[in-house]
């Protein structure tokens, strides 16, 4: 199960590769324990880039994605840290810049 997870995401990353101009990715799969994790950067042809991170433990998952602009700036951000109780899609959420 993790092994084929990890794989869509390595379909997904070809299937957007025309828009991608370097990518930087460890993967780590461990289907005895159910554990998985994919962590890194994708840099885009406009110089924005995507930091990520996600595990897969069991049914449980943590992510987080950085998207920034060519000068680093937070376009925004998708986590699941567990600190806006307040939200319907709690634990998920989006943090954006105010412009």
């Amino acid at each position: 199960m993790i092994k084929a997870y990890l794989k869509k995401i390595q379909d997904k990353l070809e299937e957007i590769s025309p828009i991608v101009s370097d990518v930087d990715i460890d993967y780590e799969a461990d289907e005895n324990l159910n554990f998985g994790s994919v962590k890194g950067r994708l840099t885009f042809i406009d110089n924005s880039t995507l930091d990520f991170s996600e595990k897969i433990m069991g049914d449980k998952r943590r992510y987080r994605f950085h998207y920034m602009d060519f000068q680093n700036r937070l376009i925004s951000r998708w986590d699941n840290v567990p600190h806006h109780r307040e939200i319907k899609t709690f634990p998920s959420h989006k943090h954006t810049t105010k412009a």
